[in-house]
């Protein structure tokens, strides 16, 4: 603060050409002005560390909200993936089934299609094998009688 006082002194006197002492009362307003902006300094280092720890409480009260609100997001995107594959898997499901259905239809009007020609030619062999045994009676009657 000394130093202060007499550079002010000497600032004086080569600006303005007049000779301070160290007691003069003009100096005691430049000792209540440094004080008084000291003080304020200190209230104003104050005043931003309380802000600063204030912004950070908001930092991390937005981060946990930020934080709340992805994990709500992504659950209802989640819920809303889960809900429409199933509808899709249901919708597929019956399509599937349906096509099986129509697929067991048509095989099962083929097999039957398929029973009765072989009933038909199964009717065909035992009539076949009837007029065989019949011709065969007739030949071993004509030639052994």
């Amino acid at each position: 603060m000394t130093d202060q006082i007499e550079e002010i002194i000497k600032e004086i006197a080569s600006e303005n050409g007049i000779a301070l002492s160290r007691d003069d009362p003009v100096l005691i307003l430049q000792t209540i002005n440094a004080r008084l902006i000291k003080e304020h300094e200190l209230a104003q280092q104050a005043l931003l560390n309380q802000f600063k720890s204030e912004l950070e409480v908001a930092a991390h009260n937005w981060s946990e909200i930020s934080k709340t609100s992805a994990d709500q997001i992504l659950n209802s995107s989640i819920n809303a993936s889960m809900q429409t594959m199933e509808t899709l898997i249901n919708e597929n499901s019956d399509v599937v089934v349906k096509k099986l259905n129509d697929e067991r239809s048509t095989y099962i009007t083929e097999i039957s299609e398929l029973s009765k020609s072989s009933r038909i030619v199964a009717i065909l062999n035992i009539t076949a094998a009837f007029i065989t045994l019949l011709s065969s009676s007739v030949v071993f009657y004509l030639f052994v009688i």
